[in-house]
This record gives C-alpha cells, sequence and structure tokens, in this order.
C-alpha cells in the first residue's frame, strides 16, 4: 500500500498536536501503521541537549513562558564590548534558533532534509507531520502527494508575527478545520473524514 503523509498547519496552540493525536488514533482503529512527527523535533532534540534538560522540561518551560537570557551582537556596547543580555522565553528561543539561526546558515531545507532523512526507511502506512510552518516545508513540492491541513485555533489572533506563524496564512489548503471553539474530538474528526473523501479511497 503507497504510503500516505498528512501535514498539518497552524497557528501556535490551536490544537495541531492535538488533531495529530485523534488522526493517529483512528488511523490506527483501522489496522494502519502510523508515525507521528514534527520538523521540530530535530531543533528541540539540539536545545535539550545544549541546555542539559529532557524533552518533556523543553516542553514545559515553552508551554509556561519560561524566560531565558541571550546574548545578542546587535546590542554590544561598542566603548565596553560588552554584549547587553535579551530576555527571549523558550518560545522564542526555539523559533529564532530554528528560523533565524539554523535556516539562514545552512539553508531554508536544513529541517525538511533532516526530517525526510529520519523517516525515508519507516515502514509507517500513515505518516502525520504535526507542525508544517513553511513553503519550503511543503513535501508536494519534493514529489510527495501530502494532503495539506489547516487548524484554525482559539488564540489565532494572539499569535506573534514572527515569520513560522504567518508564512501559510494565505496558503493554499485541501481541508481547513475550525478548532476555535474546542469541539469534542469526534467533532474534529468528522470535519475532517466529510472533506476528505478523496484521502479515503487511497488509505483506508
Amino acid at each position: 500500500m503507497k504510503q500516505e503523509i498528512i501535514l498539518i498547519s497552524g497557528k501556535k496552540r490551536a490544537g495541531k498536536n492535538f488533531f495529530g493525536d485523534i488522526l493517529k488514533e483512528y488511523y490506527e482503529s483501522k489496522g494502519k501503521k502510523v508515525l507521528v512527527t514534527s520538523y521540530g523535533d530535530a531543533v528541540k532534540e539540539i536545545v535539550s541537549r545544549s541546555f542539559g534538560i529532557s524533552r518533556e522540561q523543553l516542553e514545559d518551560f515553552k508551554n509556561n513562558k519560561i524566560e531565558i537570557y541571550v546574548k545578542d551582537s546587535k546590542f554590544e556596547n561598542p566603548k565596553t564590548s560588552i554584549f547587553f543580555e535579551k530576555l527571549l522565553n523558550f518560545r522564542e528561543f526555539l523559533q529564532k534558533f530554528a528560523t533565524e539561526g539554523m535556516r539562514s546558515c545552512l539553508g531554508e531545507n536544513i529541517w525538511v532534509d533532516t526530517l525526510l532523512y529520519r523517516i525515508k526507511n519507516n515502514d509507517a502506512d500513515v505518516i502525520i507531520i504535526t507542525d508544517w510552518r513553511f513553503i519550503a516545508e511543503d513535501l508536494n513540492l519534493r514529489g510527495f502527494k501530502a494532503k495539506k491541513i489547516r487548524i484554525l485555533g482559539m488564540f489565532d489572533s494572539e499569535a506573534d508575527n514572527h515569520r513560522s506563524e504567518t508564512e501559510l496564512d494565505n496558503y493554499n489548503f485541501d481541508i481547513v478545520i475550525d478548532n476555535s471553539k474546542h469541539p469534542e474530538k469526534e467533532i474534529l474528526l468528522k470535519k475532517f473524514l466529510e472533506n476528505s473523501w478523496f484521502f479515503q479511497k487511497s488509505i483506508l
């Protein structure tokens, strides 16, 4: 059977991971082997090791807006050569490390290439990627036939203007699912199935 890929996009706290888990549970109930992964897995692994913390701690710090200090050359005092310290929370740090840091140094496709390397020999029937944020991460541009889902969340209006939050705002999605009122997971799944008959033919 041909392997299927699902890309899930949305603002922060829109419910991307939650919806990914719903799809995983559904397809596994149909006897499918499912892999849930993300472009950010490699980012978080690097940052976790660098800070000497676990992935669970990193997620907790990110979600609870724990703040850290980083040295930024933009704020260097030319008279003393001392770097001013700039305050960021962990979510902002992850954004800047992955985008302004690694992407600017190693290219737009660094996290796409990393993910494709990790899944190239995976035997899952369905691969669900829960953090699609950039045009370059649309695997259809790499020759795959991935289904593109957009999740609308309760906190979309509070999202920041970082590129990772805005680049796909006007993108063409196969399915748009409204999670802004936090409906029951059965309702979310029904919305997906009602709008994905073309997908069911190949996977179920």
